[in-house]
């Protein structure tokens, strides 16, 4: 019999960590109250950057103010102190806030990636210390947006691969459902 590949042994126990996570994280959300959901966002966001190596987890959610404007309403960062150093708003990440309009999924590998029209994104990326990003509308069915998941690295920058994204899609799922 011929040994395992040790990379597909690897992917398949970080598949089933995540499936696990995934499976933990929906229970926790089927018989809370009301005033429970915030506190069990807060705590899920930490047990997913744990999981998956990330810094800082924030969701947006749409907000009453101008239209197309979202508002910080969960925050969860992997580092000790102050967080974050700047107000954080959404009219510091215009280029971000129409994608997630558009509803489309916005994964960053490399702040350099961004494209011009995203100056003022990425300058605030840098003054936040983030490296990566990865940004998934928040969607129930077929509607528009009513929020984003916003998940960076500020330690080192990641790849996001077609995996993650569909896994931490689940994410946003649950989070919205």
């Amino acid at each position: 019999m011929s040994a395992a590949n040790p990379n597909l042994i690897d992917e398949l126990e970080e598949r089933l960590r995540f499936e696990t996570l995934i499976a933990d994280l929906s229970s926790k959300f089927v018989h809370l109250s009301a005033g429970q959901v915030d506190r069990e966002i807060m705590e899920a966001e930490g047990h997913i950057c744990n999981a998956l190596n990330l810094d800082i987890s924030a969701i947006w959610q749409w907000s009453a103010g101008p239209p197309g404007s979202f508002t910080l309403t969960h925050y969860y960062s992997a580092q000790d102190g102050p967080q974050p150093a700047m107000p954080l708003r959404d009219t510091d990440f215009p280029w971000f806030r129409q994608l997630m309009i558009e509803g489309r999924i916005v994964p960053i590998s490399s702040l350099e990636q961004m494209p011009a029209e995203a100056a003022l994104d990425r300058d605030n990326c840098r003054r936040l210390g983030v490296k990566s990003n990865l940004c998934l509308p928040l969607r129930v069915g077929g509607e528009p947006p009513i929020g984003i998941l916003g998940l960076n690295t500020t330690r080192a920058e990641r790849d996001w691969p077609d995996a993650l994204v569909k896994r931490l899609q689940l994410v946003a799922q649950v989070f919205c459902n």
